[in-house]
């Protein structure tokens, strides 16, 4: 009786064993699959087109989206791809031409959206450095607070226009972002300009949609009720 139990013990000492090493392996790369930019690496130094490539993936994920940080600013965010699908894998996420941005050192910023409009984001230091490009603006000094993205630009901060090279016949159209409080104007598939905006607050909300723009004005007094 005991030779037949001990190649039992034996044979199931072996299962076991080998039921742990494979789900241990399963768990370990499990964890090596996170969001965030892969290539460029902190603190690269780029110049000419550069191909970004990363993760953008959650339970719940909406969008993904990436700006550059002009001198690490949050407030000096420049809009520069978004996508609406998950990027689960390692994978090229956009290509960049940095010869359009200022040479200084910047910050790269991936923002995953959730479906509750909640975010993560990844940060990326890396160098600009284009022959005969201009400087950027300084880094943000250390402690700087970040403006609140849901609030409305400051009354005397100048509109940026951040690209100038859209084709001329591109279509013209504008793109509103609640989740960001941000909105963008595309002229084909070119970002020429982007902005600050505060949306309608609850009861009042923006609806979302696509509209045709059917009156214009340079500027106007807008009221209703409990609000002017």
């Amino acid at each position: 009786m005991f030779s037949v139990v001990k190649p039992m013990y034996r044979w199931s000492l072996t299962i076991s064993i080998a039921f742990f090493v494979f789900f241990a392996s399963v768990i370990v790369v499990d964890a090596q699959e996170t969001s965030g930019i892969a290539s460029p690496a902190a603190g690269a130094a780029l110049s000419g087109v550069v191909t970004v490539e990363g993760m953008a993936a959650h339970p719940t994920f909406r969008k993904w989206q990436a700006d550059l940080m002009l001198g690490g600013d949050p407030g000096r965010a420049t809009f520069l791809a978004w996508g609406e699908k998950p990027v689960a894998q390692l994978n090229r996420l956009f290509v960049w031409d940095t010869a359009a941005y200022p040479n200084g050192s910047h910050v790269l910023r991936l923002r995953v959206v959730h479906s509750n409009l909640n975010y993560d984001e990844y940060f990326t230091p890396v160098t600009i450095d284009n022959p005969e490009a201009p400087a950027g603006p300084a880094p943000a000094p250390a402690g700087a607070p970040e403006e609140d993205a849901a609030l409305p630009a400051k009354a005397e901060a100048a509109p940026v226009v951040f690209r100038t090279d859209a084709p001329a016949d591109g279509k013209r159209w504008i793109e509103v972002d609640v989740a960001n409080q941000r909105l963008t104007a595309w002229q084909g598939d070119v970002p020429v300009f982007q902005t600050t905006v505060s949306t309608g607050k609850p009861g009042w909300h923006t609806v979302p949609g696509t509209f045709a723009i059917y009156r214009k004005y340079e500027e106007t007094r807008m009221r209703g009720t409990g609000y002017d």
